[in-house]
């Protein structure tokens, strides 16, 4: 399974559920889960493109009060299709992606103790204010609930994880609050 793929199921199954603004969609996919996928602005709005490109999506161009005049997108048929198409080759594909802290955690020994310590420090800041971040999220029922509350346990693992490694005393993960 590809970032690729994934990054762009993401979008895809964003704009199918809330047809949106770039702006807003950028807000909703890096404020929601969409930063596990490492979904910036940027990429966002290169996938939109692609997705033109693609005539998966179209837009209306609204006015909102004293707002610029902003693109709403929308899925078309061929977007619906494409949807559906993507999340049934995600999901019977046999490669899910590692985590990327695993692969960063296991190479800084490498680096002088200095630099491993600034860097955990780094990390855990990170992970402190995306889970802080994510708590904030509405809830979800079903599979997105589920999806949200992983990231919510793997985000206070990793936190916990981090502080051992940097010797605070540590003796229970952070909660992930109202989404257990």
């Amino acid at each position: 399974m590809s970032q690729k793929a994934l990054k762009e199921l993401m979008v895809l199954s964003t704009i199918r559920a809330h047809p949106a603004h770039g702006y807003a969609l950028t807000a909703m996919l890096t404020h929601g889960v969409g930063w596990t996928l490492g979904l910036t602005k940027p990429t966002i709005y290169a996938i939109l493109k692609r997705f033109e490109k693609h005539a998966w999506v179209q837009f209306e161009t609204a006015k909102d009060s004293n707002f610029p005049e902003r693109q709403i997108y929308h899925l078309t048929e061929q977007g619906e299709q494409a949807y559906f198409d993507l999340l049934r080759s995600c999901a019977k594909d046999k490669q899910l992606p590692v985590l990327p802290l695993v692969g960063l955690l296991a190479h800084l020994d490498d680096l002088p103790q200095t630099e491993q310590t600034d860097t955990l420090q780094h990390l855990l800041s990170i992970r402190q204010t995306q889970l802080e971040q994510l708590q904030e999220f509405p809830a979800h029922e079903g599979n997105a609930g589920a999806a949200i509350t992983l990231t919510l346990e793997q985000l206070a693992l990793e936190i916990k994880t981090l502080r051992q490694l940097l010797g605070d005393e540590v003796t229970d993960a952070p909660s992930t609050s109202k989404h257990q």
